[in-house]
């Protein structure tokens, strides 16, 4: 019996050692293991994860883990107005739910909460479900969940969706086609390329079906113009390499730009430039001084800001270069670049490590959305003049996922 007992207890730790290793080789970009049972390795791994955030909830043990612990009030704005777009949670029952907030009457207008099986995701428990980035088009809304992009209309019934491994922003253009980021998810056509770096894109889309109309490999525009050596020579080498983040369409020709051109961020590049998807040509290019930025904006017609979260990656560690984040103007005329609101970000504290937003308002105050630590701030040069955060309970507020500011006619606009 003792023998047995023991032979057991050396079969079960040589397993868990087999297995252990399996998901690592899997993890790593192994090729040992067919695809097939790769995926049940992997699904059987993510058990124990799942098991546990269900588990949270239903004994109620603690909130969702897009709950953070925050005491900030969840109102410190002034004679504010304009709307906010929000993806963030719930404070009935702690599931996502994207709001609109009227900012001058300090309320919540209206409300997204699909049906969690209405959405048929497969490898994410609803608890922890986070929509991104939502856009407002005629009284419908559109946004990411796991990848796919949906649009839902008003009572949140799905209208279209479309699974592409989706990311991070989406935008509409002039001719209101809808701009968003996407990981095309294969080996680089014809290029020496390990097959498990990610090959981030950028996809245009019809708004109206939510079929795809274009798309285009971020490394293949590299390439093609010339800037292979971005690829390899700058930032961390990872599989996550481009990092691909926003994509910001213009919607008026300049002296620096045309109508249609997208101004492209790449995090893991600390790079930011110009494309025009018509002549497949880069018509400007530039690393830092941000480094591992967030969002990018046409400003006007000579000049783009740019999020900078300013950090560094040490040993896979995450640290803040000036300690703050900080907004950053290009100027192309001149070809500098400015901080102009570097007291804001040192004064608020403002230090999301990733994610983040910001938009310079069309009466000089800065939006920002502080991801990591769930706050909406607005400002100046001087400093922090307003913030929101959503509370969920007395010690929670919920977690933000890139929201969106509309003045009143842009909000107009929105939803004609």
């Amino acid at each position: 019996m003792k023998r047995l007992l023991l032979l057991l207890i050396w079969i079960l730790f040589v397993s868990n050692f087999l297995f252990a290793w399996a998901v690592w080789h899997i993890m790593a970009g192994g090729q040992r293991i067919e695809k097939s049972t790769a995926d049940i390795i992997i699904k059987i791994a993510k058990v124990p994860s799942v098991f546990f955030h269900e588990l949270i909830v239903y004994t109620g043990l603690g909130p969702s883990q897009l709950a953070i612990p925050n005491q900030i009030d969840q109102y410190r704005t002034k004679n504010m107005s304009g709307y906010l777009l929000i993806s963030t949670l719930s404070s009935e029952n702690q599931l996502a739910e994207i709001q609109l907030l009227d900012l001058e009457k300090k309320k919540v207008v209206q409300r997204w909460q699909p049906n969690f099986d209405d959405l048929e995701l497969k490898n994410i428990s609803k608890f922890n479900l986070r929509m991104t980035h939502p856009l407002l088009l005629k009284k419908d809304l559109i946004t990411i969940a796991d990848g796919i992009l949906y649009r839902f209309d008003k009572n949140s019934m799905v209208k279209w969706k479309n699974d592409g491994n989706f990311h991070h922003s989406i935008e509409l253009d002039a001719e209101n086609s809808i701009w968003v980021c996407g990981t095309i998810n294969r080996a680089v056509n014809g290029h020496s390329i390990h097959s498990t770096i990610w090959d981030d894109g950028i996809f245009k889309l019809n708004p109206d079906n939510g079929k795809t109309i274009f798309k285009k490999s971020i490394y293949d525009i590299l390439i093609e113009n010339n800037y292979q050596y971005i690829l390899f020579n700058t930032g961390p080498n990872t599989q996550d390499l481009i990092h691909v983040n926003d994509i910001q369409p213009a919607f008026k020709t300049t002296k620096y730009w045309q109508k249609g051109d997208l101004l492209i961020s790449m995090r893991n590049r600390s790079s930011v430039f110009l494309y025009r998807p018509s002549t497949n040509k880069i018509i400007w290019f530039k690393t830092g001084p941000w480094n591992f930025q967030h969002d990018c904006d046409f400003l006007n017609d000579t000049e783009i800001g740019v999020f900078g979260n300013d950090v560094t990656d040490f040993n896979g560690k995450s640290y803040l270069i000036h300690g703050h984040n900080n907004q950053y103007v290009y100027n192309f005329k001149s070809g500098k670049v400015s901080t102009p609101y570097t007291q804001m970000f040192k004064y608020g504290k403002i230090k999301t490590l990733t994610e983040g937003r910001s938009r310079i308002l069309p009466d000089g105050q800065l939006f920002v959305e502080e991801t990591n630590f769930g706050r909406i701030l607005f400002g100046d040069s001087k400093g922090v003049k307003g913030t929101y955060v959503n509370r969920i309970n007395d010690d929670y507020i919920g977690m933000l996922g890139w929201s969106r500011y509309y003045t009143k006619e842009e909000y107009k606009l929105s939803t004609q």
